[in-house]
């Protein structure tokens, strides 16, 4: 049992965005935002429970999850935004057997929720790496390989191809994280692909390519 509930509107459905400081801000960014934390989506009976930690790496994973476990119904979506910290320190088949096996950890303890991989986003620049070019290589691999295990395992996937490097006004000052305009793109994307799942079983990948 629970150590306690939070209760949503009847009828309605919770969804659980997990990851690092890009969930924190986003969640930050859309409270200014018309359709607020929600991001839109309360009209359609959805509500978001935001679970971002600044710094956040794989190995907090479980133990996050497992926290919003104990304080809330299981949600009818999780979107996990995450990965980005370990590129710098963890080699690139480590970290894509790591969020293998949590995945499929995640889907045995919420079977009948819908897990949905955001994409590890681009960085100007990669703090605490010698080699930028190569963690970029590493971030399109571990991309690559989870896209394909999550849609094999029948999971969902949104990709952010409109958030590119080079788009300099898209990033703060830290080449980092996302300026405000990043974000609008990003929750976007966000919202496009919350919707799209809803609205159909069938599709699993956002945008369709």
């Amino acid at each position: 049992m629970h150590a306690y509930t939070y209760y949503l509107p009847l009828g309605s459905k919770a969804i659980w965005f997990v990851g690092s400081s890009i969930v924190y801000w986003a969640q930050t960014n859309a409270k200014t935002r018309y359709g607020g934390p929600n991001i839109g989506l309360q009209s359609r009976g959805v509500y978001i429970r935001w679970f971002g930690k600044r710094g956040m790496l794989w190995n907090d994973f479980n133990a996050k999850v497992s926290h919003a476990v104990d304080k809330f119904s299981p949600p009818a979506m999780i979107i996990i935004q995450l990965g980005s910290n370990d590129l710098v320190k963890v080699k690139s088949l480590e970290l894509i057997q790591n969020i293998e096996r949590d995945i499929l950890r995640l889907h045995l303890l919420l079977p009948n929720t819908r897990i949905v991989w955001s994409e590890m986003l681009m960085r100007r620049y990669w703090h605490g790496a010698t080699d930028g070019k190569a963690i970029e290589r590493s971030r399109k691999r571990v991309n690559s390989a989870i896209n394909n295990y999550a849609l094999n395992d029948g999971h969902c996937v949104i990709q952010h191809p409109n958030i590119r490097a080079r788009e300099m006004n898209l990033y703060r000052y830290d080449g980092t994280h996302l300026s405000d305009i990043g974000y609008d793109i990003y929750l976007n994307n966000i919202q496009g692909g919350i919707e799209t799942f809803l609205s159909s079983q069938k599709i699993r990948r956002f945008p369709e390519v």
